[in-house]
């Protein structure tokens, strides 16, 4: 969100509808990770993020997770999501090749 205080200010809220993790790999203590953040399933009121966490070492995929969330207004109700917001997701959209 380019201005948080503005969207959160005027009641609007990002809920989370569903969210789950696929766990790839085992970790141990002290492992570093990397995770990257992509959004795919960009729709009207909704979008998704999923999450690849990697062994910063070797870049071994640990983990899957996907997040999806929905925008909804002061009132309670699910609203479309705003212009700048879906301008701002669409940048870090998955490769459809992947």
């Amino acid at each position: 969100l380019p201005d948080p205080a503005a969207f959160f200010g005027a009641g609007m809220k990002i809920f989370t509808v569903k969210a789950e993790t696929e766990y790839k790999s085992g970790l141990a203590l002290y492992d570093e990770l990397q995770i990257e953040i992509r959004t795919t399933n960009i729709k009207k009121t909704s979008f998704e993020f999923i999450f690849f966490l990697r062994r910063k070492l070797d870049g071994l995929l640990a983990a899957l997770g996907r997040q999806r969330f929905c925008v909804i207004d002061a009132s309670g109700e699910f609203t479309i999501i705003p212009p700048v917001m879906k301008d701002n997701l669409l940048k870090y959209r998955m490769p459809k090749s992947v």
